[in-house]
């Protein structure tokens, strides 16, 4: 599991973080909230990965497929390859990718 930190974290805590980070999740609605709203951060290239009950598998869409409307606080909706808009629950992401690289993720239970 990797942690996207603010820039302004200083490197000794950051490094601290990192050693630590078995015991520490930051929500996916956090992060997504970030990429939203923090510019800098969210100039990167982002992918979302989602469990897909039906495909057993994880489909990955670019961030700017991903629609999160104001007070869906439980889901987002994605456009499927077939045309049509699913709703997908936070609880099925397992995984963020920013320019390749990635950066959180939640294995499958």
């Amino acid at each position: 599991m990797h942690i996207a930190l603010p820039h302004s974290i200083s490197t000794s805590v950051a490094t601290a973080l990192e050693l630590h980070h078995c015991c520490i999740m930051i929500p996916i609605q956090d992060l997504l909230h970030r990429i939203q709203w923090d510019a800098e951060f969210g100039k990167g290239s982002f992918m979302i990965g989602y469990y897909d009950r039906v495909d057993d598998n994880i489909v990955r869409v670019p961030f700017r497929e991903v629609f999160l409307a104001p007070g869906q606080n439980f889901s987002f909706d994605v456009m499927g390859e077939d045309g049509v808009t699913h709703m997908v629950p936070f609880h099925r992401v397992r995984e963020m990718w920013r320019n390749g690289d990635l950066i959180w993720q939640r294995k499958l239970p």
